[in-house]
């Protein structure tokens, strides 16, 4: 029975457990890694810490909470990235050899002083971290890779035997209990990098997509695709693969500490017509997409690498207004009581409320993804195929929409 007890415990809790899909591949001289990161808990957040002594300058990845903000991935300027992902939880793991215990997360002094994935195992090799209870994907921009975990007996690696590694939820060490496979996410992400022929930021997009999880409990909060070479990275939230955020590590370190709220750097915008690759039947075009926010800048090209292009502003008009005042409910939930109770003083408070509500300012009430719709008229060259994106200028971190393209026509 004890066993039946711990078998069922061990499933409700990867049942309920984050959820976190991370792939990495080395192909062609380029380097990417990725992390979906699936959460309850939506208020995903950035931390830049630029140099300072002997640590690198880096960035955190990971949400804020009640306890503070915990990390669950991370980049550092040498091109040293980690994500994390939780595991079942387990009983048998062991601080055997009794090393020292670190005072924080480990993995932090890893990203504060590491260069390469092999001094970052060296570094798990001789301390112990008792409180993570989950395994660590790593990676370095000479395309070494590896996994961390803790065994029965102490830190354990996996190191990379092929150009791409992949890890979610269950021990990559244990080929025997079935119940910690079957993931359809690991099977789906393996699955693409195991027949494509280069690696990009588009196709870890669509690995992301696809392995992405929705719904109210642990849905995809946060998307992070790094190129470890250029140190780059994009940004998509709420799985929303239809708008992203690039960021330039290097650049921000400079700008000083940051911590970053990801939700409003994002304007939901959606690209809405014309189709993706559609050949019109006309040189007149009606763009349109959907955004939260009201300027934006369109960019068009014949070149799909916009090395040139041409730009047009655009502002719209507020749309949706609605008010918002906490009298109002002080109108509708006290009146009725005041009526039954005295009708002199529910006069006064009836006057009294009126009032208030008509000094209550409007605000504009943002939904999580935008049901907002915007068109802009243009006419471009005859029969000539066109790139074209909307980017979103209400913040420094300029999202962007995906790029689309299309044919003119010339009637």
């Amino acid at each position: 029975m004890k066993t039946i007890a711990l078998m069922i415990l061990a499933l409700l809790s990867c049942s309920v457990g984050h959820s976190c899909t991370l792939f990495w591949a080395s192909k062609n001289e380029q380097i990417l890694c990725a992390k979906n990161m699936d959460w309850f808990n939506t208020d995903a957040r950035m931390l830049f810490l630029p140099p300072e002594g002997e640590k690198l300058g880096r960035v955190y990845i990971g949400v804020e909470s009640t306890y503070g903000f915990t990390n669950t991935s991370g980049m550092n300027e040498a091109g040293l990235w980690y994500g994390g992902a939780s595991l079942p939880p387990r009983s048998d793991v062991y601080n055997t050899y009794q090393k020292p215990e670190w005072e924080y997360e480990l993995i932090e002094k890893v990203m504060e002083e590491c260069t390469t994935v092999e001094q970052a195992l060296r570094i798990f090799s001789v301390f112990w971290e008792p409180h993570w209870n989950g395994h660590s994907l790593l990676a370095d921009r000479f395309g070494n890779c590896a996994l961390v975990y803790y065994g029965e007996d102490d830190a354990s690696f996996i190191k990379k035997k092929d150009t791409y590694q992949v890890i979610t939820n269950f021990y990559l060490s244990d080929t025997i209990n079935m119940r910690w496979h079957h993931c359809h996410r690991f099977e789906r992400a393996n699955s693409m990098l195991d027949t494509c022929q280069d690696i990009s930021f588009s196709l870890f997009r669509q690995i992301a997509d696809h392995s992405h999880a929705e719904g109210p409990s642990h849905p995809t909060v946060l998307t992070t695709i790094h190129d470890l070479k250029m140190g780059v990275i994009e940004l998509y939230y709420m799985h929303n693969f239809e708008e992203l955020i690039r960021i330039n590590l290097s650049s921000e370190l400079k700008k000083g500490k940051q911590y970053i709220q990801c939700s409003r750097l994002f304007s939901g915008i959606k690209l809405m017509a014309p189709l993706s690759e559609s050949e019109l039947n006309s040189n007149k075009v009606l763009l349109e997409w959907m955004g939260d926010e009201e300027q934006y800048l369109i960019r068009y090209s014949e070149d799909p690498t916009f090395q040139t292009f041409s730009e047009i502003e655009y502002c719209a008009v507020s749309q949706e207004i609605h008010y918002s005042c906490i009298n109002v409910w002080i109108l509708i939930f006290l009146l009725p009581l005041c009526l039954l109770s005295n009708p002199k003083i529910s006069r006064c408070i009836l006057f009294v409320s009126i009032c208030l509500f008509a000094s209550c300012e409007p605000i504009e009430i943002q939904p999580q993804y935008s049901s907002t719709n915007h068109s802009l008229d243009i006419e471009l060259a005859e029969d000539t195929p066109f790139y074209w994106k909307v980017i979103s200028v209400q913040n420094e971190y300029a999202s962007e929409s995906l790029v689309w393209t299309f044919t003119t026509g010339n009637k």
